[in-house]
């Protein structure tokens, strides 16, 4: 992938984000779009996505899944990170 297409696509997935962080009851379609390829984009598939379903009744984020949507890529990237700069990783 060249360097500009990976800055094209960087900046889709933060419309992405933009997107899911847009009232959800105005765009539903464009809401699930958008969080279906954030999560794809850092490799959240259908196991990973009924992980996350059974683990959101414990979780008040309602208001804000953007907020959720967002902590996790984070937290997946920082994961990914952290096993790439360990020896051996």
């Amino acid at each position: 992938m060249s360097e500009a297409n990976g800055i094209a696509r960087a900046f889709d997935r933060f419309d992405d984000f933009l997107a899911v962080q847009r009232d959800t009851r105005s765009h539903p379609e464009e809401f699930v779009a958008a969080l279906r390829r954030l999560q794809e984009s850092v490799g959240i598939a259908a196991a990973e996505r009924e992980i996350i379903r059974g683990r959101l009744a414990a979780l008040d984020v309602a208001g804000n899944p953007g907020a959720l949507v967002l902590g996790l890529i984070v937290g997946r990237m920082a994961a990914e990170l952290d096993a790439e700069t360990r020896p051996g990783g």
